[in-house]
């Protein structure tokens, strides 16, 4: 499945779910991201959601990171060999996209959603603000009407 960029108008390869989400809602969009997961000397290039979810389902379908959460396996993104467990994978591979997570109530970012989390429970001025996603340098919107630039 195909799906535009509106950033750049480039013609982008994404799975059916991800056009089914960006198309369900025409002023709706989505970010992704080229997938850097070294296939054996060729890099996969296809384009993913940013979010751990949606990188753990393309690992698991595409490159067939599987088995039990506890298993040890290297990262196999383009100039990583860093050694993880399974379930860890996702979050890890999300840190190559270097996509922040800010406080909608201050000005701290940091690198994954869960510090982000634990930063909201613990700082009372912070405790009701919302969580930012703030996308990485090499993001894409797909999306039929979007009006978002990164």
């Amino acid at each position: 499945m195909s799906g535009i960029s509106q950033q750049d108008d480039e013609i982008i390869w994404v799975d059916s779910d991800t056009v089914r989400r960006a198309d369900h809602d025409r002023a709706a969009y989505v970010i992704v991201y080229q997938c850097q997961w070294d296939l054996n000397g060729s890099l996969c290039q296809m384009w993913v959601e940013g979010d751990d979810g949606e990188m753990h389902t393309h690992l698991r379908e595409y490159h067939g990171v599987k088995g039990d959460t506890k298993d040890v396996l290297t990262c196999r993104w383009l100039g990583c060999a860093q050694e993880r467990k399974l379930g860890s994978m996702p979050r890890h591979v999300m840190t190559h996209l270097k996509i922040r997570y800010g406080c909608s109530n201050c000005t701290r970012t940091v690198a994954r959603g869960d510090y982000l989390r634990a930063h909201l429970r613990n700082i009372e001025a912070c405790s009701g603000a919302n969580v930012v996603v703030v996308p990485g340098p090499h993001a894409r919107v797909v999306g039929r009407e979007c009006s978002v630039l990164l």
